[in-house]
């Protein structure tokens, strides 16, 4: 199976009709969100939203109520156990990391 890229042409038509690399984060079929050096979340797409992070209007104005581990520990994710534990210690291994 083939991507299929914006204006249902596969990856492959699109790259041979275009002259430019282009890419984007506007269609990932999945749940997927960005974050920042800090953990606070930067961009999201709606199924991220509803599946992980918990169903809010929007995020806080201030970046520091932005906190992904807060949404995750708060959000659907955290109902099933297994998933969530996972999560979170990737999150922790990146900020031991960040910070040694």
């Amino acid at each position: 199976m083939q991507p299929v890229m914006a204006g249902g042409k596969s990856a492959a038509q699109y790259f041979k009709s275009s002259s430019s690399l282009q890419l984007t984060i506007d269609y990932i079929p999945f749940a997927a969100y960005m974050v920042n050096y800090n953990f606070e979340i930067t961009w999201y797409n709606e199924q991220a939203r509803n599946e992980l992070l918990g169903k809010f209007e929007s995020l806080p104005a201030d970046i520091k109520g932005r906190n992904v581990l807060t949404y995750l520990l708060k959000g659907p994710l955290e109902k099933s156990r297994g998933q969530s534990r996972g999560v979170i210690q990737f999150f922790l291994l990146l900020a031991k990391a960040a910070v040694t």
